[in-house]
């Protein structure tokens, strides 16, 4: 789904899409939507009722990021009468199509919630596999956060298997691989932690292993807790441009300022 920043939305041809939405054209109906909805680009204000009527026309000819955002709304009921069964079909449609952050809202929240009376884990599963699948990093973490003990028996030969080979494991396989085992307390965490050390050591200038690596050191995750040698880590990270590195490292000098201050 192209989720337009505000900048991008204002740099969009307004008068050529409402042009083409004249002609029935369903990408520009959710891209003059997704302006109105926003109340950015040229000459545009906000106007939910106005996006929403965009978002059907466009869903209507099956148009999946119109599906996605007008599924969302009817879900919350925002800006449009609540219809839940409604905006979980449009959801689950888009979601069948390939739309990552449909599948992740109905992984996250539709079918792992209480408060739409549809909680089902092994659908909630099912999308945020499905989410991951298609490149969603946040569903990445909400598996390993809600199901590690699945991924546990899921991967474990998997990664035994991987822990010998030459193969570069995918950074999504190490990520659940450590946070399940970590979550679920397995004695086998120290065994993610070489995986993710092997595989680091064999692409020493790799700023995911890196980043990884560093991550479990640092908070002692699978090995002995090395705080400073974490943070080097991430400072090699960041040295060959790892945004996640740089983040940690400026949340570790955040932390390490407040305790100096309480003190």
């Amino acid at each position: 789904m192209p989720y337009y920043s505000i900048e991008q939305l204002k740099q969009l041809p307004i008068e050529q899409l409402k042009k083409d939405v004249s002609n029935g054209d369903a990408e520009a109906e959710f891209s003059l939507g997704y302006c109105y909805y926003h109340g950015a680009g040229q000459g545009i204000e906000k106007n939910i009722e106005e996006a929403v009527r965009l978002f059907k026309s466009s869903a209507a000819k099956k148009n999946i990021d119109a599906s996605a955002c007008l599924g969302n709304l009817l879900l919350i009921g925002w800006g449009v009468t609540q219809d839940v069964e409604e905006g979980i079909r449009l959801l689950e449609f888009a979601a069948g199509k390939g739309h990552k952050y449909a599948a992740l809202e109905l992984g996250k929240n539709v079918y792992y919630l209480e408060k739409y009376q549809r909680k089902d884990e092994t659908a909630a599963y099912h999308y945020l596999k499905l989410a991951e699948k298609n490149g969603c990093h946040e569903a990445t973490t909400l598996l390993a956060a809600r199901f590690g003990s699945v991924l546990f028996q899921e991967n474990r030969h998997r990664m035994l298997d991987l822990k010998n080979s030459d193969k570069n494991s995918p950074y999504s396989l190490a990520f659940s691989l450590a946070k399940g085992f970590t979550v679920d307390g397995k004695s086998d965490c120290d065994v993610a932690y070489e995986l993710i050390a092997d595989l680091q050591k064999k692409n020493p200038n790799n700023k995911t292993y890196l980043t990884m690596r560093g991550w479990m050191l640092y908070k002692g995750f699978g090995t002995k807790k090395l705080e400073e040698h974490g943070k080097e880590m991430f400072e090699k990270s960041k040295s060959l441009g790892g945004e996640d590195a740089e983040n940690m490292l400026k949340w570790i000098e955040f932390k390490e300022r407040l305790q100096k201050l309480k003190k």
